[in-house]
């Protein structure tokens, strides 16, 4: 249970190179690999792409290509093969692809076991209902998925790993819970409609990316975590070459801290804000077909 918040498609035929002058990447995530017309054909060559404090996180690389076929969600204890819950709870290495546009309508929070890639490229996939939980887990992936109109899940007797159900509790209705868990990249999805958070990254989570992501119709932009004014003051917030409009302010707190070489090596070099409707024209959920750039 999550309760501190932080914060081209184109037609027809073979790609051409006009295809490829047109395909407009415009962060060094998305130059990494939407313009290579064959990226259906290497799918897991995505986890190289990661950046910022993610980076090097490798998801389901190396491990089995699992592709759901059924986008029921009956029975969260038992699921059916072929379902999304069947794929994301088994203890190894795991790509998920999807056969098909679907709508999977989750009974339960999805709890997503460590080592997994969900790659929603090629398909329309939208995921509702409930939301996604990464609960003390590493390497893990989530790509190119709407997920909106979540609830709040009672909880009970829900698959979590390759073992027998375990019990979980009722959860508040995040989009996408991350929990103790490291190594996380989350890039262009989609989220909006929720009585949480959209993503709640919490207690000690460290090493996460969220990029190119559309947040919509939700009243949490950034919540700075359920502790007093007096306690999160202290915390180290930034903000750099930012461009604020219709009277907004960003008040910065603490100090900064020291840095080691590898995590200077992480940071990606801020952007002005004038900038940022280039980098984001292309933020959410990619219309990406097989043989042709995203």
């Amino acid at each position: 249970m999550c309760k501190f918040f932080y914060s081209l498609q184109f037609s027809g035929g073979n790609a051409t190179r006009r295809d490829l002058a047109e395909c407009a990447a415009n962060n060094i995530i998305d130059k990494c690999w939407r313009c290579k017309p064959d990226w259906d054909k290497n799918r897991q060559a995505l986890a190289q792409c990661a950046a910022g404090f993610a980076k090097g996180t490798t998801g389901g690389s190396g491990g089995e290509v699992y592709i759901v076929t059924d986008p029921t969600d009956a029975d969260a204890a038992a699921p059916k093969p072929g379902t999304l819950r069947a794929g994301v709870t088994q203890n190894k290495a795991i790509w998920v692809t999807f056969e098909k546009d679907m709508v999977i309508t989750l009974t339960q929070e999805l709890v997503i076991t460590s080592d997994t890639t969900i790659d929603g490229r090629g398909a329309k996939v939208e995921i509702t209902g409930a939301g996604l939980t990464l609960y003390n887990v590493k390497n893990v992936i989530v790509h190119g998925l709407n997920i909106h109109d979540i609830k709040e899940s009672p909880g009970g007797m829900i698959k979590n790993s390759d073992g027998p159900p375990g019990l979980r509790l009722k959860t508040d209705g995040d989009g996408i819970c991350v929990t103790g868990s490291s190594k996380i990249w989350i890039d262009h999805c989609s989220l909006s409609k929720g009585p949480d958070g959209l993503i709640d990254v919490t207690l000690k989570s460290t090493a996460v990316t969220i990029s190119n992501c559309k947040f919509t119709n939700h009243h949490k932009v950034l919540a700075r975590a359920d502790a007093p004014e007096e306690e999160w003051k202290k915390w180290n917030w930034r903000t750099e070459k930012d461009a604020l409009l219709n009277g907004a302010v960003f008040v910065p707190s603490g100090v900064d801290p020291p840095l080691t070489p590898e995590q200077k090596e992480l940071l990606i070099v801020a952007e002005p804000g004038e900038s940022v409707p280039q980098l984001t024209n292309a933020a959410g959920v990619l219309s990406c077909m097989p043989g042709q750039p995203c």
